[in-house]
């Protein structure tokens, strides 16, 4: 069975972890898609703004209840709900609410997660806006723009400020600060004493008429909006993943050819070697009429330097050099040393050449015999294995087992996201 048709038989959950398997740093983007895949979700609004600026009050009066408590101290520590007239209405911590108790996370879950609208509440009293609020309509114009996620601002307490004019400055600094963003004021305080004192002129200095126009509009603009986001999430995490696979792919690719090259380098320049080393031995391999290298030296020469003595050496002295350029070839490869599994106390003994040639001298005949074609045969492979087993060896092939599960871990993520529906 494929992967993609494995895929129709995970749920949304698994779908969303092979995805953040790949992609960790799309933890929102990968729980938007999820939440929009609930079709008969409700609209959400989030009053996103500082401690103190009036979110919950204008909340208050929107919806013409008081379902949000309004206090002068920090009260809005968690994410506060409530349903109204077929919208889910968020009022989250303030941008400066206290990290220490997470309140910064459930301030980015109703940002940046379950709303819809974003209202963006500023108290005119405090002037233009700081460094963290200006940030945020940044990023939060931004994400209109590319996911069409409306952020209405909402300067508030307007009754709080001496005089018309001293509200135009800072409507006036607002706007240097905000490009093309519109700017809806209001009085939550003018509103509630209209509606109580049934006067018109002041629900309608409030400025709150303005506001729920601009609100009904963008609540009516949500299914558009949320489809159009699905297609962006979606896109979106199709290209990364994508883009990730195909690095994977290379990545695995140039692991597997590295190690055919190295392989391939490994084989012909051993076997390159041995018939070498059996070609500068075949003038050793034929003993001369009288072979003094099958002398026995009594006790009487063991000071003497013996044509028994010479004869020997130059078959050893032949024999070493042929040792040594196949040391070269294993040292080039990194296969010099035996598995620590196999190793000895002596490091002298612990590698691969005495595993292969053993540590006895080696007359004509085994020396023959030892290189003959049979006995090369013997050789190559003896010291093949001894090459799979050597660490370089196995470190490339993790790392290709590494590179073949990142790719299929790609593989299943790019399946995952099929079961979301745009």
């Amino acid at each position: 069975m494929s992967i993609l048709v494995e895929s129709a038989n995970i749920s949304l959950q698994q779908a969303q972890q092979a995805i953040l398997n790949i992609l960790p740093k799309q933890y929102i983007a990968v729980a938007r898609l999820a939440s929009l895949q609930q079709k008969e979700r409700l609209p959400v609004v989030t009053v996103v703004g500082k401690y103190n600026h009036g979110k919950s009050r204008l909340l208050n009066e929107l919806i013409g209840e008081a379902a949000f408590s309004v206090a002068d101290k920090r009260e809005t520590v968690d994410l506060n709900r409530h349903n109204h007239e077929g919208v889910t209405w968020l009022d989250a911590p303030g941008l400066d609410a206290d990290v220490a108790e997470g309140d910064d996370r459930h301030a980015e879950r109703a940002i940046w997660l379950e709303a819809d609208i974003r209202l963006m509440v500023h108290a005119a009293k405090e002037g233009e806006l700081d460094a963290t609020e200006a940030a945020l309509m940044r990023d939060l114009q931004h994400n209109e723009q590319l996911m069409q996620r409306r952020t209405l601002f909402v300067l508030t307490q307007i009754d709080q400020v001496a005089s018309d004019e001293s509200l135009q400055k800072i409507l006036a600094e607002l706007e240097g600060q905000m490009a093309e963003q519109i700017i809806y004021p209001v009085s939550s305080v003018r509103h509630r004493k209209g509606i109580e004192q049934d006067k018109p002129l002041f629900v309608e200095k409030s400025g709150f008429p303005q506001l729920r126009q601009a609100l009904a509009e963008a609540l009516a603009h949500v299914p558009q909006a949320r489809h159009h986001e699905k297609v962006q999430l979606h896109t979106q995490l199709s290209q990364e993943l994508t883009q990730h696979n195909q690095a994977c792919q290379r990545q695995l690719q140039h692991l597997q050819e590295r190690v055919k090259l190295r392989d391939q380098g490994f084989a012909e320049e051993l076997t390159a070697m041995l018939i070498k080393a059996d070609e500068d031995l075949q003038e050793i391999y034929t003993a001369p009429e009288v072979d003094h290298a099958m002398d026995v030296d009594d006790i009487s020469q063991t000071l003497q330097w013996t044509r028994g003595k010479q004869e020997r050496s130059r078959v050893h002295i032949a024999y070493s050099r042929a040792c040594i350029q196949i040391r070269t070839v294993l040292a080039k490869y990194g296969n010099l040393n035996l598995p620590k599994a196999q190793q000895v106390e002596s490091k002298a003994l612990s590698t691969v050449m005495v595993a292969v040639m053993g540590v006895s001298l080696k007359n004509r005949h085994d020396l023959q015999r030892l290189f003959s074609e049979e006995g090369r045969v013997q050789l190559f492979a003896d010291f093949y294995h001894y090459y799979e087993l050597s660490d370089d060896y196995q470190a490339l092939q993790k790392a290709i087992a590494a590179a073949q599960a990142a790719v299929q871990a790609c593989e299943q993520a790019i399946a995952a996201l099929t079961v979301f529906k745009v």
